[in-house]
């Protein structure tokens, strides 16, 4: 689907459009087999270029603009596809550096957080508290509204004396 066509405000040879597709691989694609499985991209931003006669002289896209709205991993085009499908491509050619760490290091924690490398949409982890709760390891201390009152109404605090 493609929608929201505009003329850019600083180029006027510049239209953006947007764009959302859905597919099922269902041929096969670089020698491989399909399985049936679905692609959903996210929204994507994409531009086509004029000349003064009319015709395109460039086209872009892939640009995601919400990487939380698909199963493509936060990719758009074809990488997206691919990833979608199965058939990701090495990370070094979809990837910035930095987004590959972050990735390994979310899939590094995952054993302890839960978390998938593609969950966006999820809050924050509170690592320490969810290690915690999953090992034990640490004892939370009662609130005042958790200690029971032994009917003394003397200060339980230690005293100087």
């Amino acid at each position: 689907n493609y929608s929201n066509f505009r003329v850019d405000p600083y180029d006027p040879y510049r239209v953006w459009f947007d764009s959302k597709m859905k597919g099922t691989w269902t041929r096969p694609l670089e020698g491989k087999e399909p399985n049936g499985n679905v692609f959903m991209s996210p929204a994507e931003s994409n531009s086509l270029t004029f000349d003064d006669d009319g015709f395109c002289t460039r086209l872009t896209a892939g640009y995601v603009m919400d990487p939380t709205d698909s199963n493509t991993g936060g990719l758009g085009g074809i990488f997206g596809i691919y990833y979608a499908i199965g058939n990701a491509q090495l990370p070094l050619s979809t990837r910035s550096l930095p987004q590959i760490f972050a990735r390994a290091q979310t899939a590094a924690f995952s054993v302890f957080t839960g978390a998938d490398v593609d969950d966006f949409a999820k809050e924050p982890i509170n690592l320490l508290a969810t290690v915690a709760a999953q090992s034990q390891v640490f004892t939370p201390r009662p609130t005042s509204d958790e200690v029971e009152d032994d009917g003394d109404d003397s200060d339980d605090s230690v005293s100087d004396k």
